[in-house]
């Protein structure tokens, strides 16, 4: 009954909602560090992916800047902030310039 109700409302299933899988940032075919994946949005480390554009990274507390640019959407986790990996790439003068899905893998460039 329960699933009746569920494919009639087209609701997601508890199971699908809110999943946070691993996902992989690679600059110059090498691996830069890992980010997560939920509800189609790849998030990442601020200070790592934007180092390594050789960007200048600010963090007051409360917010994550990037070449003076404030990153929107950032959040913190464990005292590292974490932001869309779009947001930072941008921001540190880069691009996003692949993203394979069945590995969860975004390729980043200067």
């Amino acid at each position: 009954l329960l699933i009746d109700i569920i494919e009639q409302h087209k609701l997601q299933k508890y199971d699908q909602m809110g999943r946070v899988e691993k996902a992989v940032i690679e600059l110059n075919d090498k691996k830069v560090c890992d980010g997560t994946f939920a509800n189609g949005l790849v998030t990442a480390p601020v200070r790592v992916i934007a180092e390594a554009l050789g960007a200048k990274v600010g963090y007051d507390g409360k917010k994550a800047t990037v070449n003076g640019k404030i990153i929107v959407g950032s959040q913190t986790v464990g005292g590292t902030a974490y932001a869309p990996i779009r947001e930072i790439v941008e921001a540190a003068g880069g691009r996003v310039i692949g993203w394979v899905g069945e590995e969860r893998r975004v390729t980043i460039s200067k």
